[in-house]
């Protein structure tokens, strides 16, 4: 795999309204090895998932402007974007919006209040190929 392709696969998009936990969060999953781009709202998150097309995109759904259901389904329904895996990262939880989630093509949902960092990036380095294109530190 030429070194292009392979920082790509470290490459991680953040899409979360609230600044305090997106600096967290960049600085935990750059300490892990990947490259963070954040996005504070819907619309620019759709516009980075598609420049950027990262390994991976951590959402929330809670956002202003494109709340994330509707990002989850552009980004699924594009062809440039649909097969990157979409985490669902959220304060809202329950079992039927998880199961609406999944419907609509999100990997995994995660609650925020329900999940500590080190075991979401510990989640997040299982969702991606393992194909050895790179390696992260673990927790």
């Amino acid at each position: 795999m030429s070194p292009v392709a392979m920082m790509e696969r470290s490459i991680i998009l953040l899409v979360d309204d609230n600044p305090l936990l997106t600096d967290a969060y960049r600085a935990a999953l750059s300490v892990a090895g990947f490259v963070v781009h954040v996005a504070h709202e819907g619309r620019e998150g759709l516009r980075l998932a598609e420049e950027l097309l990262p390994a991976l995109i951590l959402l929330d759904l809670r956002l202003h402007l494109v709340d994330g259901v509707e990002v989850l389904k552009r980004l699924k329904a594009n062809d440039a974007t649909g097969s990157i895996p979409v985490v669902i990262f959220t304060v809202s939880t329950g079992d039927m919006l998880e199961e609406q989630l999944m419907s609509l093509g999100a990997k995994a949902v995660f609650g925020k209040n329900e999940m500590r960092v080190p075991e979401l990036i510990e989640n997040i380095i299982c969702m991606l190929p393992s194909d050895g294109a790179t390696q992260h530190a673990h927790y």
